[in-house]
């Protein structure tokens, strides 16, 4: 998965992850940016800044997929059925990419701008929600 993103062109990225966004506003009868950054709890223009600065909303997808029962792949890419089957090996893809980005934070570029102390917030948090998630979802 590393490798996929990492041979995307910034172009393709940005549709994927508009992509993305769609799929997550579909699976929840969402018509609107706003109104899927609502029902998550988050600031209004934070679905619109994932889609900007290219950043893959992993807890929403995995939200997603929880509440809705929609198949990560389908929210991933769109290439199977909405609630297709979930195989192990999607599944382990998925929090393999996870991983990664929690690992090396590539992907949230508001990490960069923030001090030491933001910087060790926002961490913290992103691992104890993705934590969260795998145990969940194991």
């Amino acid at each position: 998965m590393q490798a996929k993103l990492a041979a995307m062109t910034d172009e393709v990225r940005h549709k994927w992850v508009k992509d993305i966004v769609k799929r997550l506003m579909k699976a929840w009868g969402l018509k609107e940016q706003q109104a899927l950054a609502k029902y998550l709890g988050l600031h209004d223009n934070t679905v619109n800044n994932w889609v900007q600065n290219r950043t893959l909303p992993w807890k929403a997808i995995l939200t997603c997929h929880q509440e809705t029962g929609h198949s990560l792949d389908w929210l991933w890419d769109g290439n199977s059925e909405p609630n297709a089957a979930i195989s192990q090996q999607q599944t382990k893809a998925f929090k393999a990419g996870a991983r990664k980005v929690l690992e090396s934070c590539e992907s949230i570029e508001m990490i960069k701008q923030l001090d030491k102390n933001g910087f060790e917030w926002v961490l913290k948090g992103l691992m104890t929600e993705l934590n969260k998630a795998f145990v969940t979802i194991e």
